[in-house]
């Protein structure tokens, strides 16, 4: 496939990426609503103790092997059984563990309710095992048409099922309900439409050639799991489940402009960088439009966030989720780094998953040591606070030492200086506009909205007028 071609499939596949993360995060969006309303924050906070957990042995039980399957040039039959086999096995393993252990990840959290959420969210682990090769053979053919219209079916599917429980008063095991008939569903859906199916052998050749690639990659993406977590499971273990249900929300909230944009992008750029490894200029090219792209949705994404949080918590969640809103501003400042570039997509694209690890494990090292000085405040918005400094110096560092320095320094500056500018200029706004909107939480959402928008785009027009032609002429061009 020429690099015309592959840039129209990639643009295809980042489009229909877009879609089903807009998609899933809106019926997100909606259900969590109705869930955070009929729900108490404890609820939401003793499922988070659990899955936080979960977030990290899931990684254990892929192992790298679904990026392995996406990044290999040609896979074989062979080698998509001995995945399945192997993902299936050490699945099993892991259910079992966490089953006997569930009493010990009660003691840990030292709340007793965690002991039964554990034993059932376990089951999991089993189910995902199905959907390893399934998934990755949809994506590594940039089919995210069928993705999406899997991953769309199984969220309404599960979402309703939960509202119904959680309104007829079944608390937090209607959320533990959403989670495993989610994944359940994806098993179905995906073994209905991919027409492969494992066959009785194992290579263990095959087994090491595969794992050689996938052990960096997977120790690397624990590294990333943790930079997300370690939050939340500090939370759990020092504080309690409402002050994690809190905290929770704010972060989740902060999260779906992230998951839209960027989550959608590094699938598709990860398969597209896979098939343009000799040619880095093409590579850096779709880095940096792409980028370019990101960053003009999520900036005014942030700022509003940021100046809207009281009014945006209190309208959707009602008073007893306020606490959110101050974490939602926090939060908000770290979103614009996040942004920059698809430094592990590069990387792993171009079989440089030792630097990967490397740059994973130290970036987790900072966090995790900002984050244990955080906790000595025993104040929950002190781990905030160290979060987005460790997010800046993580990205920042990510980015220059997986690309040309030079290049990402150029590109660095010409995007980020209009976001100090526009929020120099909200500030400035908003010491006006505040007084006059303690009255009403409706009329100071619009109000805010309105100027944050309008400003940064005039303000874009009138400073960046040449730059924003020549990106969108760029992008016409790629998604032609």
């Amino acid at each position: 496939m020429n690099t015309k071609a592959l840039n129209k499939k990639t643009a295809k596949g980042a489009s229909w990426s877009l879609v089903s993360n807009v998609s899933l995060q809106a019926i997100q969006f909606l259900g969590g609503i109705i869930m955070a309303r009929l729900l108490l924050p404890e609820d939401f906070g003793l499922v988070a103790m659990v899955l936080v957990i979960f977030r990290f042995a899931n990684i254990i039980s892929d192992l790298g092997f679904t990026k392995a399957l996406i990044q290999k040039k040609d896979v074989t039959e062979l080698q998509k059984s001995t995945v399945f086999w192997f993902n299936l096995a050490l699945s099993i393993m892991l259910f079992v563990f966490f089953f006997i252990m569930a009493e010990k990840v009660g003691h840990f959290y030292n709340e007793p309710r965690v002991q039964n959420i554990t034993k059932w969210l376990s089951l999991n682990f089993i189910l995902t095992s199905f959907l390893v090769v399934p998934n990755s053979a949809l994506i590594r053919s940039l089919d995210f048409k069928k993705i999406t219209k899997i991953r769309v079916l199984s969220t309404v599917f599960s979402t309703l099922f939960a509202i119904g429980m959680a309104l007829i008063g079944f608390g937090f095991w209607a959320i533990v309900a959403k989670n495993i008939l989610s994944t359940l569903f994806l098993v179905i859906a995906f073994w209905i439409v991919v027409k492969w199916r494992p066959k009785l052998q194992f290579s263990t050749l095959e087994f090491k050639k595969l794992w050689g690639f996938g052990r960096n990659v997977s120790v690397s993406t624990i590294m990333t799991i943790i930079n997300w977590e370690i939050e939340r499971l500090v939370l759990g273990r020092y504080f309690d489940a409402s002050t994690l249900g809190i905290y929770n929300r704010g972060m989740k909230y902060v999260k779906i402009p992230f998951t839209l944009g960027k989550g959608s992008l590094n699938k598709v750029l990860l398969s597209s960088f896979s098939r343009l490894q000799n040619d880095r200029e093409a590579q850096w090219k779709q880095y940096l439009l792409y980028s370019e792209l990101l960053l003009l949705v999520n900036i005014p994404i942030s700022l509003l966030m940021f100046w809207t949080a009281d009014e945006f918590i209190w309208i959707l969640l009602g008073e007893k989720w306020m606490d959110s809103a101050f974490i939602l501003k926090i939060l908000s400042a770290g979103l614009i780094f996040q942004s920059l570039g698809f430094p592990n997509a590069y990387l792993t694209a171009n079989n440089r998953t030792s630097r990967l690890l490397w740059l994973s494990v130290v970036s987790t090292a900072v966090r995790v040591v900002l984050i244990g000085f955080a906790v000595q405040t025993k104040d929950y918005t002190s781990i905030a606070y160290v979060s987005v400094i460790a997010t800046v110096l993580n990205s920042i560092t990510k980015n220059i030492l997986s690309i040309e320095k030079k290049r990402f320094l150029v590109g660095f500056i010409s995007q980020i200086w209009i976001y100090f500018l526009m929020g120099g200029i909200t500030f400035v706004m908003m010491q006006f506009v505040n007084p006059y909107m303690d009255h009403s939480y409706y009329l100071g959402l619009i109000l805010k909205s309105l100027l944050i928008v309008l400003s940064y785009f005039g303000m874009m027009f009138l400073l960046r007028r040449k730059r924003l032609q020549a990106l969108f002429s760029k992008a016409r061009t790629v998604f032609s």
